[in-house]
């Protein structure tokens, strides 16, 4: 069996993906069960379930505005 070499830049762009796939799919739970709220009476909770369910390196004020924008937009 041969392995190939992976880059760093090869790394960085796969962790990129799957940290964009994760808020992606958190958005998209959070349309399903609060889309008939405001965005300021979700926020709070959002941020709440985010911090609980969230296994990447990214936290709340990193993805605020790109959840606030989904959600608005």
């Amino acid at each position: 069996m041969r392995f190939r070499r992976v880059s760093t830049d090869e790394l960085l762009s796969h962790d990129l993906l799957q940290q964009c796939e994760q808020v992606a799919t958190f958005v998209q739970a959070l349309r399903r069960v609060a889309c008939q709220y405001a965005w300021l009476d979700v926020e709070p909770y959002a941020e709440e379930a985010w911090s609980q369910i969230s296994d990447s390196a990214l936290t709340w004020p990193e993805i605020r505005e790109f959840v606030r924008e989904a959600w608005i937009g």
